[in-house]
C-alpha cells in the first residue's frame, strides 16, 4: 500500500504543500492492489476510501485545513449524538419505526430509470467551502421542481451547523414529493 501511495502523503520530503489533496484509494475487483485516482473517476464496482492528505507535511507545523476542518465537523456531530441520546431514548426511536411509512426503494429507483443515467438531485443551501449557496432556500420548491424536471431521488443536506440544513428537510421533502430521499450528513 505504501507505494501505491506513494508521492501523496509521504512527510519524508522537506516540500510543503499549501493545500490538501483529495485522493481515493481505490480497490477494484479487477486489480489485485489498491491505486490512486482523482475522486471523479472512481470505476463503478470498486470499493473506495477517501483519504485526505498533503503531498507532503506542512513546513510551520499546522494540520492541512481539510483536516481541521474534519475534526471540528466530528467534534460537533459527536456532541449532536449524546445530545439527541438525551433527548430521545433508543426505545422510543424503534417505536417510532412502527408507524414509519414504507420505503421508497432508492436503489430501485437508480436501476429502473428509462434514462441512460440516475440523476441523484441534491438539495443543499450552504457547504462549509462556498458558505450560503442559495439565500431564498426553500426545499419543498426545490424538491418538487427536480421532481418535476425528472431527477430519480433526492439528496437532502441536513447537516445544521456546515450545511444550514434541518432534519425537517428530509421529512417535509418525504411527504411533498414522491421520490426516495436520502439523508446527507455526517454521521458518526
Amino acid at each position: 500500500m505504501r507505494s501505491t501511495l506513494r508521492g501523496i502523503a509521504s512527510t519524508e520530503r522537506g516540500t510543503a504543500c499549501p493545500t490538501p489533496t483529495l485522493v481515493i484509494a481505490i480497490h477494484s475487483p479487477s486489480h489485485n492492489h489498491p491505486r490512486c485516482i482523482p475522486y471523479n473517476h472512481t470505476p463503478r464496482g470498486s470499493r473506495a476510501a477517501v483519504v485526505y492528505s498533503c503531498r507532503n507535511s506542512r513546513a510551520d507545523g499546522e494540520q492541512p485545513r481539510a483536516v481541521s476542518i474534519l475534526q471540528r465537523i466530528v467534534e460537533t456531530k459527536r456532541e449532536e449524538v449524546d445530545a439527541r441520546r438525551r433527548a430521545t431514548p433508543l426505545a422510543e426511536l424503534k417505536a417510532r419505526l412502527a408507524d414509519a411509512p414504507p420505503a421508497r426503494g432508492f436503489h430501485r429507483a437508480l436501476r429502473s430509470t428509462p434514462n441512460p443515467i440516475a440523476l441523484i438531485a441534491e438539495i443543499k443551501r450552504a457547504s462549509p467551502s462556498k458558505g450560503v449557496i442559495r439565500e431564498d432556500f426553500d426545499p419543498l420548491r426545490i424538491a418538487e421542481q427536480y421532481h418535476e424536471a425528472g431527477a430519480d431521488a433526492l439528496s437532502v443536506l441536513t447537516d445544521e451547523p456546515y450545511f444550514q440544513g434541518k432534519p425537517e428537510h428530509l421529512t417535509q421533502t418525504r411527504e411533498r414529493v414522491p421520490l426516495p430521499a436520502l439523508r446527507k450528513d455526517f454521521l458518526i
